[in-house]
Parts: structure tokens; C-alpha cells; sequence
């Protein structure tokens, strides 16, 4: 039996699960079952309604080192940027964009990440069926590569998940108006969530992480200065017009 199999038989007993997620706030890791060599790893991810948190999981499942799944809304900034050595950073999309906190956090330490960071992500609706959706998908990783002084070894998108009944009365308000303005149809649940390809993904992220040099934080650096504060993952983006959100199948939302 392979060590990532041991290693997922070993996460299932434990109960990695969105139920024990709170074991993964920051400060707790499973380093002490994982192999050392490569230093630590912070996956750090942006969510709205959970599917992206789930995703993250998944992928630390996956890779077979010290990994610490970290929500960009409950990071401690300070530790973040000095107490790793590689990074993973991911997002919901909402209406979009990615995740606000994200989004300033990769523009105002772009200097204390160069050379760090292994892989980028996304969780949405978008599946990269046709040239239209790949072409989405594309501009949603680079809201967060191009905040990057370099770009990551490996990116990749994820099915998303909407689930109508959990949607807060505002966000659920305002879906109800663009299926019914832009898509002609009432709002409805969907889920692409692909645990295998998380777990695969993580696998993946596990080779790069072992042959890339680890570049250790400059602590003389000074960060930049976000230059877009003001962004919302609540907001529609700058580059979505109703139209390509309506050729989206209302799937740019959701997180």
C-alpha cells in the first residue's frame, strides 16, 4: 500500500472532515504524522460558503508533508508570511472575484511570497467544457497570479457548489434577480465538487514542493501597499459585465 494511501486511511480515522476543520485553525497541523525535508506548507484559502474550504482539505490530503490549512479570514498576517516556507492560495468565486481578504493579502506581501508559491486555485462553476468557460477560468486564477511577483508552478481550477437553501435572504435575493434578468430560469442548487481531483491535485503540488528551492522569508522586506483595498468578493467585479456572467450559467457565484 502506497504512503498516500496509508496517509488518507490514517486522515479518515481521524475525521479530516469539514466537522473537524477547527482541528486546522492556525497554530494546529498534522506535521507530526507528515515527512519533513521540504519545510512547512500553508494552503491558504478564500471561502463564502464552504465548498472551497472543503476543497482545501482534500488537497492537504493529498499532499504527503506538513501542511497547514489556513482561512485567509482568520490568518494571523504576521505568522503567515513568517512562519512557512511554501504556499498554496485559493479561492471561491463570487460574482467573479475572488476573495477580498485574499486578494489585498497577495498585493501587499508579493515581495515575502516570490519564489514561495507552489501552486494557485479556484472553486467555481465553471467546468472548462468549452473555450468560453476555459477562457473564465483562466481570468479567475489570474486575479490571483497576477498579484504574484512570479507565477506558481502549477494552478487548477475545481467545481464549485451553490446550494439555494443556505444562501443569506440578501445573497439569495440578489440570484434570484439575475437568473431571472439573465438566465430566464429560477435560481437553483448545483454541486461539481470533485474530491479525487483535490486529492490528485494535492499529489501533484507533493512533487513540485520536493524539487523547488524554497526561497526563506526576507524579514528586512517591506511589503507594498494594497493598491485596491476597496475590492469585495461581494461586489460584481470590474471585469464581469452581465453578459459574460450571463454566459456563465450564473455559475461565477458561489463559494
Amino acid at each position: 500500500m502506497s504512503n498516500h494511501t496509508n496517509r488518507r486511511e490514517f486522515l479518515k480515522k481521524i475525521g479530516l472532515s469539514v466537522l473537524s476543520f477547527p482541528a486546522f485553525n492556525f497554530g494546529c497541523t498534522l506535521s507530526n504524522f507528515l515527512k519533513e525535508g521540504d519545510g512547512k506548507v500553508a494552503l491558504v484559502y478564500g471561502t463564502k460558503y464552504g465548498s472551497t474550504m472543503e476543497t482545501s482539505i482534500w488537497m492537504a490530503e493529498g499532499m504527503n508533508r506538513m501542511v497547514d490549512v489556513i482561512d485567509i479570514e482568520k490568518a494571523d498576517v504576521k505568522r503567515l508570511t513568517r512562519e512557512y516556507d511554501s504556499y498554496v492560495f485559493g479561492s471561491g468565486i463570487w460574482k467573479a472575484g475572488i476573495h477580498k481578504e485574499l486578494k489585498s493579502f497577495l498585493q501587499s506581501r508579493s515581495s515575502l511570497l516570490d519564489g514561495r508559491v507552489l501552486a494557485s486555485f479556484v472553486v467555481c462553476g465553471s467546468r472548462g467544457e468549452d473555450e468560453s468557460s476555459r477562457k473564465r477560468i483562466s481570468r479567475y486564477l489570474d486575479q490571483i497570479n497576477s498579484r504574484l511577483r512570479s507565477q506558481p508552478p502549477l494552478s487548477q481550477h475545481f467545481g464549485g457548489r451553490l446550494t439555494v437553501e443556505k444562501l443569506t435572504p440578501e445573497d439569495r435575493k440578489a440570484l434570484e434577480k439575475f437568473y431571472r434578468v439573465y438566465l430566464r430560469k429560477e435560481l437553483e442548487s448545483w454541486n461539481y465538487m470533485d474530491k479525487e481531483k483535490a486529492l490528485s491535485f494535492g499529489e501533484e503540488m507533493d512533487t513540485v514542493s520536493s524539487s523547488q528551492t524554497v526561497v526563506p522569508p526576507e524579514e528586512t522586506v517591506r511589503a507594498e501597499a494594497p493598491s485596491d483595498g476597496s475590492g469585495s468578493c461581494l461586489k460584481r467585479s470590474s471585469e464581469a459585465e452581465p453578459s459574460s456572467l450571463a454566459a456563465e450559467g450564473g455559475r461565477c457565484f458561489a463559494l
